[in-house]
C-alpha cells in the first residue's frame, strides 16, 4: 500500500513547479539613518494563526560594526525595516516593518579603548532584530470602544476590522480586504463596548460574550489582508474554495527533494516529511474538562424572539428553560456536561468552540524546499499519509507555519538560501 501512496507522490512530484529561488534583503532605517546591511544571514517567520494577531519576524543581519553600535545605542523605538523579496533579481515582494534590536548590551559603554573605532570599519558584526508588518505596529494600541446597534456579531468584528482599511480614522499601513467565514448569526439590539478596550482586547469580548463562532475564532493579518476564521472546523477543506493538499512521506523517504509543491488556482499540493509530531488531548479533555454542558437558557426565561434569516422569526420554546447540549461526545459513551460556572447563558458559540477544538488533534509536519505565500491562516487542508499498509485521509484546518530561511552551508559568501516550514495543523477525529 505504500507503494501506491508513493506513486501518487510521485506523479505530484512530476508537476511540481519550479518556482525561482528567492533571496532577501533589507533596507534598515534609524531615526532617519539608513544602516548599511551587507547580507541577510537568517530570516524566521512564525505565524501562530489562533493566538496571534500577525506574523512575527526574527531577521539576522550582517553590518558593519560601527553600524551595529547605532542599532545597539540609538534605535529605541525606531527602527523600520523594508525586507525585500527577490527572484532572479528582482523585487517581488516590498513588506514593511517595525520592531525592535534584540540586545541589552551597550558598546559604547563597553569600548575598551579610544581607538575602537578604527576597528570598527574593517570587521562586521550580525544583529537580530524582533519585527511585525507595520501596519498591526501602529493598531496594537488603538482603542476601539462604541456602541453599535441592531447587529450581529460577526458585523461588529467586520466593522472594527474595515476600520483599519485606508481611508477610515484608524487607517495605517496597506491593508487591503478582509476574508471571513459565513456562519448562522443572532442580532443584538445594542453592544456597548467600553472605551478603554484596546484592539486586542475587543475580539475576545465579542466571542466571549456575545458569540461570533461555534467553531472557534482566529483572527490574523498577513500580507496586508485579515483573515477571519474558524481555526476548528472540521468541513473547511470540502467547503473551501482554496484548498491545501499534504502528503506527508516518512523521514527515509523523504529525500533530498528540489521541487515540493504541485500549484492550481484552487488547490495547492507539498509534499512533506521528515520529523512529523502529533498530539491527542481527547481522552485527558472528555474526562476532566468535558463532552458537553448545562446551563439556565436567558433567551427561554425571557421568551426573545430572535431572527436568523430574513423574513423568519425563530423564537425559543418556553419550556426549555435549560440550554443542554453535547457536541464533543466521547467513544466510551460518557456524557460529561457539567452545570457551567455562570448558570445562565444567552449564546453557546464560546463553549461550543472550546470543547470543538478537543475533537482534533494538533499535527505538526515538516516542509522542505518552502515557499512563503502558498498557506494562509486557517486554510481547509486535506492530510494524507500511509501507515501500517494502509492509506488515510484526515482533514483539518492549517493554525500555524513558522518559515525559516538561512544561508546555504551557513556561510556569508553563500549566494542562496535554503528554506524550511513547519506547519501546524488541527486535524478533526470526525469520522
Amino acid at each position: 500500500m505504500f507503494d501506491r501512496f508513493k506513486q501518487i507522490v510521485d506523479q505530484h512530484l512530476m508537476r511540481a513547479i519550479g518556482l525561482p529561488p528567492t533571496q532577501y534583503d533589507a533596507i534598515i532605517t534609524v531615526k532617519g539613518q539608513t544602516v548599511t546591511v551587507l547580507k541577510i544571514s537568517a530570516l524566521t517567520i512564525t505565524s501562530n494563526f489562533v493566538g496571534n494577531f500577525t506574523e512575527l519576524y526574527h531577521l539576522t543581519v550582517a553590518v558593519p560594526y560601527i553600524q551595529n553600535r547605532l542599532l545597539l545605542n540609538r534605535a529605541y523605538g525606531d527602527v523600520q525595516v523594508k525586507l525585500l523579496k527577490k527572484q532572479r533579481g528582482k523585487i517581488v515582494e516590498t513588506i514593511n516593518l517595525r520592531g525592535v534590536v534584540l540586545s541589552s548590551r551597550d558598546d559604547d559603554m563597553e569600548s575598551p579603548t579610544r581607538y575602537v573605532a578604527e576597528a570598527d570599519d574593517k570587521a562586521f558584526a550580525l544583529a537580530q532584530l524582533e519585527l511585525m508588518d507595520e501596519a498591526f505596529w501602529k493598531l496594537r494600541n488603538v482603542q476601539v470602544g462604541n456602541i453599535y446597534r441592531k447587529m450581529t456579531p460577526l458585523d461588529v468584528v467586520r466593522t472594527v476590522l474595515s476600520q483599519t482599511m485606508p481611508g477610515n480614522a484608524i487607517a495605517h499601513g496597506q491593508l487591503q480586504s478582509i476574508e471571513y467565514d459565513e456562519e448562522e448569526q443572532t442580532p443584538y439590539q445594542c453592544y456597548s463596548i467600553p472605551d478603554s478596550t484596546e484592539f486586542m482586547e475587543f475580539f475576545d469580548h465579542i466571542q466571549n460574550r456575545f458569540g461570533v463562532y461555534s467553531y472557534g475564532l482566529g483572527i490574523f493579518l498577513q500580507a496586508g489582508r485579515w483573515y477571519l476564521f474558524r481555526p476548528y472546523y472540521p468541513n473547511k477543506f470540502q467547503e473551501s474554495k482554496k484548498k491545501l493538499v499534504i502528503y506527508n512521506l516518512p523521514k527515509e523517504q523523504i529525500g533530498q527533494l528540489d521541487e515540493s509543491l504541485d500549484f492550481t488556482d484552487n488547490v495547492r499540493t507539498i509534499i512533506t516529511g521528515g520529523q512529523t509530531r502529533a498530539f491527542d488531548y481527547q481522552d485527558n479533555n472528555a474526562l476532566n474538562v468535558g463532552t458537553g454542558y448545562r446551563a439556565g437558557s436567558i433567551r427561554s426565561i425571557d421568551g426573545r424572539a430572535v431572527s436568523n434569516s430574513p423574513g423568519k422569526v425563530a423564537k425559543t420554546t418556553p419550556d426549555k428553560f435549560v440550554a443542554q447540549a453535547n457536541p464533543s461526545p466521547h467513544d466510551s459513551g460518557i456524557t460529561n456536561a457539567r452545570v457551567l460556572e455562570n448558570h445562565f447563558i444567552d449564546h453557546d458559540k464560546k463553549i461550543r468552540s472550546d470543547l470543538a477544538k478537543q475533537r482534533g488533534q494538533i499535527v505538526q509536519v515538516t516542509w522542505h524546499q518552502a515557499h512563503r505565500g502558498v498557506v494562509f491562516p486557517g486554510m481547509g487542508v486535506k492530510f494524507m499519509y500511509s501507515n501500517e499498509g494502509q492509506i488515510y485521509t484526515r482533514y483539518g484546518v492549517v493554525i500555524g507555519e513558522v518559515y525559516h530561511a538561512a544561508l546555504d552551508g551557513g556561510s556569508m559568501a553563500s549566494p542562496q538560501m535554503n528554506t524550511v516550514a513547519e506547519l501546524t495543523l488541527w486535524i478533526s477525529t470526525e469520522k
